[in-house]
């Protein structure tokens, strides 16, 4: 629900897939996630923002600033892209990425 386009494309999700009431899901870090994300660890406020973004797709998995690419969905947070994926009651977080031309 809510999003979608052909594979590939960045197509900004609207509304939720969860319905309302259903509650929160787990998210997870995989390795890969964790590791990318320890080379920006000398940005603390950066990290602390991403970490929050991170912690509120538990509530809202689809927020409407995420965008889909193929079965991943790409957050922006500042200067940082999240790449997740979200499958039935889980969010992995798969990797983390800073966007070349910002500040910090």
């Amino acid at each position: 629900m809510g999003g979608g386009g052909s594979p590939g494309s960045d197509v900004p999700r609207r509304g939720h897939a969860l319905p309302l009431g259903r509650g929160r899901v787990k998210v997870e870090w995989s390795l890969g996630a964790k590791r990318s994300a320890a080379r920006f660890m000398r940005d603390q406020e950066g990290m602390r923002r991403l970490v929050d973004a991170v912690a509120r797709l538990a509530e809202d998995p689809y927020p409407s600033e995420a965008f889909v690419r193929g079965e991943y969905h790409r957050l922006k947070v500042g200067p940082y892209r999240v790449m997740y994926l979200v499958e039935d009651q889980l969010v992995t977080v798969d990797y983390i990425d800073r966007v070349a031309g910002h500040d910090g």
